[in-house]
This record gives structure tokens, C-alpha cells and sequence, in this order.
């Protein structure tokens, strides 16, 4: 419903039990922006660990307005604090477990414009997308997919040919 508005994920007000196909995000990374939203502003909690569970929180509303066989997509990326991946993304899926969601399947997002870092690692020219689902059943249509004679970067083709799927990488180089 386009007449329905919400002022946080946490809260989706007005919006129908499983009504909702699909949620799609890129919420705060841990420690990387500051938005200035006030004490209690997402991806400034003192630890990874407490940013993962207060991310995986506001998705409870997502699960509730979802249907049965919908799906939540979340882009997310890693910090490096100290020298050190904070495994920001890692500790957000499995929290996102145990509270019951499925994790369905795991997109990369290739970047055309990575962000150069002066660490002595390499630059992230990718981050990811986590698919979470509520049930064990759910059936992506891809017939439009069948339509793609000769796409070298988003489809693969099976043994015989005919049979065509998604890849894993979404690629925005180009």
C-alpha cells in the first residue's frame, strides 16, 4: 500500500500482517557513517556484537508483515576497526538465525566505484546481499530468465543449453 508510511523498520505501523512479498535494504554498516540521529543511532553501538542484534531486531517487524513465501534482502558490508574485520555481516546472519529466519541465499554486489582504503589490505570491491526467508518453500520466478540468448555476466546455462539461471554476482561495473 503506497498510502502507508513508516519512520523505522522497527515499527511498520499500518502495514497487514504477511502482506508484504518482498523487503529490500541497505541499513547502517557498523561504525562507518555517522548520520547524527541521536544517542541511540544505528551502527554506533559500542560493540559488533550489540549492532548485530539491534539490526536483526528491526527485521522482526519485516518477518511479521512478510508472507509465507517472501523474502528479505539485506545489503551489507564489514568494518575494519584496529587493523581488524569486525565480521559485522557474519555476526548479523547468524543472529538473524537464531531468531528464526532461514537464510535462503547469498548475492555479491560488484561495485563500479569501491571505496579506497590506506590499510594494507585490498580495496572491497563487493559487499553482500543476504536473502532470508520465514519458510522452507520459496519459489523465485525466473521465467523471464528463459528470454537471454547470450548474457556473459548475469546468467549461466546448464549441460544441456536450454536451462538458464542467475548467477551469484550482480555485477554494477558496467
Amino acid at each position: 500500500n503506497a498510502e502507508v508510511r513508516s519512520t523505522s523498520s522497527k515499527s511498520l505501523f499500518g502495514i497487514k500482517s504477511g502482506s508484504v512479498k518482498l523487503c529490500f535494504t541497505s541499513p547502517c554498516y557498523f561504525k562507518l557513517r555517522f548520520y547524527n540521529n541521536g544517542e541511540e543511532e544505528m551502527g554506533q553501538e559500542p560493540s559488533v556484537k550489540e549492532y548485530a542484534m539491534n539490526l536483526a531486531s528491526h527485521f522482526d517487524e519485516c518477518k511479521r508483515v512478510l508472507t509465507d513465501d517472501g523474502t528479505l534482502w539485506v545489503n551489507i558490508m564489514d568494518t575494519v576497526i584496529d587493523y581488524q574485520l569486525q565480521l559485522a555481516p557474519e555476526l548479523f546472519v547468524l543472529e538473524m538465525v537464531n531468531r528464526g529466519w532461514m537464510l535462503h541465499d547469498k548475492q555479491i554486489w560488484l561495485k563500479k566505484n569501491p571505496t579506497w582504503n590506506d590499510t594494507s589490505r585490498s580495496v572491497a570491491a563487493h559487499e553482500y546481499l543476504y536473502v532470508f526467508k520465514k519458510c522452507s518453500f520459496v519459489q523465485f520466478d525466473d521465467s523471464w530468465v528463459k528470454d537471454f540468448v547470450n548474457d556473459e555476466y548475469g546468467f549461466t546455462y546448464g549441460n544441456s543449453g536450454n536451462r538458464v539461471k542467475l548467477r551469484s554476482i550482480i555485477d554494477y561495473r558496467d
